[in-house]
């Protein structure tokens, strides 16, 4: 069974971010098989990055984003009209090198090692000006 869909649009920037992931962690809440924690993670990267690489403040910047849940995943689409990925591609998974002091670690670099490994799909693609990404989080089993 899937359930009702969420699509909420605003501008992109740092405050209505911040609004969208409260609202989303709201309406999680509706949804008691998804991973709520892997959720969170994935889409505040996802909608940061697109803040400070895609639309990098511009002021007619905008994202909208989507869910459905059903037993097995909550499935998500982030739009936004930014600039498209570099080559038009997902970057890779590439785990950043953590062989140091916790306080020598790096501020950043974590981001996409996340999305790819909490994701069961990933996908990008940009069309007439608009980038989409697409994924997927395993819902939690009945049986855990």
């Amino acid at each position: 069974m899937i359930h009702e869909p969420f699509r909420t649009r605003f501008a992109a920037d740092e405050t209505a971010v911040r609004r969208a992931l409260a609202l989303l962690l709201v309406e999680l809440r509706n949804h008691p098989n998804c991973d709520r924690g892997a959720c969170e993670i994935v889409v505040a990267e996802v909608l940061n990055n697109i803040v400070e690489h895609a639309c990098n403040g511009g002021e007619d910047g905008w994202i909208e984003l989507c869910f459905a849940a059903n037993e097995t995943a909550t499935l998500f689409t982030v739009s936004d009209n930014g600039v498209p990925m570099p080559d038009l591609r997902l970057p890779p998974l590439k785990n950043p090198i953590i062989d140091g002091a916790v306080g020598d670690l790096p501020e950043g670099g974590f981001g996409w090692a996340l999305i790819h490994t909490l994701t069961q799909t990933l996908t990008y693609k940009r069309t007439a000006g608009v980038n989409t990404l697409t994924f997927e989080i395993a819902a939690y089993s009945m049986s855990e």
